[in-house]
């Protein structure tokens, strides 16, 4: 199989970060976790020490966002009080629900502090205001 670009750069064996290699052998090329190069990059990630998590945040805009994410996006899950929070916020207004979702994210930075080696946060329609409200 022939790769090209950027998954032939994931897929370089690199001895500082192996993790590199595993998660895109797995997760992007689709090899199962049986499979001989899986288990041997693998091995070297547990030689070399633990895999960096960077936790990603997606802030809600609104209500609707919020519960967009929940029943149509495979693989999140919005927990019910945080739903219900930004139910709450929608019929105080949209600047109400952006705040909400601001302290919600704000709320989850806190409680996993320490937890993680980095964060990123993801704009939500391009509002890179909101990330600086985030961070402030």
């Amino acid at each position: 199989m022939k790769q090209n670009g950027v998954l032939d750069w994931l897929l370089e064996e690199d001895a500082g970060n192996p993790g590199v290699r595993y998660f895109a052998l797995r997760d992007l090329v689709g090899k199962g976790d049986d499979d001989p190069e899986v288990v041997a990059a693998r091995q070297a990630v547990m030689a070399t020490g633990p895999v960096p998590v960077i936790l990603g945040l997606l802030p809600f805009k609104t209500f609707r966002h919020a519960q967009f994410l929940h029943y149509e996006v495979p693989g999140i899950e919005v927990p019910p009080a945080a739903l219900e929070r930004m139910e709450a916020a929608a019929a105080k207004g949209k600047e109400a629900e952006l705040a909400e979702g601001v302290a919600i994210v704000r709320e989850l930075l806190a409680q996993l502090k320490g937890t993680c080696q980095g964060v990123y946060v993801v704009p939500p329609f391009g509002k890179y205001d909101v990330v600086a409200r985030i961070l402030a």
